[in-house]
C-alpha cells in the first residue's frame, strides 16, 4: 500500500525506496512481529491512504468509495489510534477536494466509521470500567521520549536513505 501510494506520485525506484524505508523502520518491524492487531491496523491504514489518494484522481469510481468505507470501519474499529487515523486521513482528503459534492463524497468513509462505532456504543459502555484499572505502562518520561525519537529517526531508515543517495550520486558520475 505504501509502494502503491508512492507510485501514484513518483517512479518505481523512488516508490520502492519509500516502501522499504517504512518496512525497515524499527517501530514497524516490532509491531509486525507481535501477535497483536497492530500489523492489521497499520496495513489497513496504509491501504485506506492509497485508496483515498486514488479516489481524488478517479472520483467517478464508486468501488473506491465502497472500499474506503469498509477500510475506514476496519481501521476505526481495530484501535482507538484508528479513530484518530481515519479522522486525519479524512481531514486531509477534505482539504484536497474542491466543491461541495466532492467534499461530501470525501466525508462518507468518516461517516461510515462513526456509524460503526456508534453501533458499538453498548459494548464500549460495558467496557468503561476498564478505564479505571491501572495498566502496566509506566508514565512517559523525557528519557523515554528521547529513546522513541531515536527509534523513529533510527539508523536503519537513515542508512537506507543514505545508501540510496550515494547510489544516485554514483550513477550520475
Amino acid at each position: 500500500a505504501v509502494y502503491g501510494t508512492c507510485r501514484l506520485f513518483v517512479e518505481r525506484e523512488r516508490a520502492a525506496i519509500g516502501a522499504l524505508v517504512v518496512a525497515i523502520h524499527p517501530a514497524v518491524v516490532v509491531q509486525m512481529f507481535q501477535v497483536r492487531f497492530y500489523g492489521f491496523w497499520l496495513g489497513a491504514t496504509a491501504w485506506l491512504v492509497y485508496l483515498t489518494v486514488r479516489s481524488v484522481r478517479e472520483p467517478e469510481r464508486r468501488q473506491l468509495l465502497y472500499a474506503r468505507c469498509a477500510l475506514a470501519v476496519l481501521v476505526a474499529g481495530s484501535h482507538w489510534f484508528g479513530v484518530i487515523g481515519v479522522g486525519l486521513i479524512t481531514a486531509g482528503d477534505l482539504m484536497a477536494r474542491r466543491g461541495a459534492r466532492q467534499r461530501l463524497m470525501a466525508s462518507i468513509p468518516l461517516a461510515a466509521a462513526v456509524l460503526a462505532l456508534g453501533l458499538c456504543a453498548p459494548l464500549l459502555r460495558a467496557q468503561r470500567t476498564g478505564l479505571w484499572v491501572p495498566t502496566w505502562i509506566e508514565p512517559l518520561t523525557l528519557g523515554d521520549a528521547a529513546i522513541q525519537a531515536r527509534a523513529i529517526l533510527g539508523p536503519a531508515p537513515m542508512l537506507l536513505l543514505a545508501a540510496y543517495g550515494l547510489w544516485r550520486l554514483a550513477r550520475r558520475m
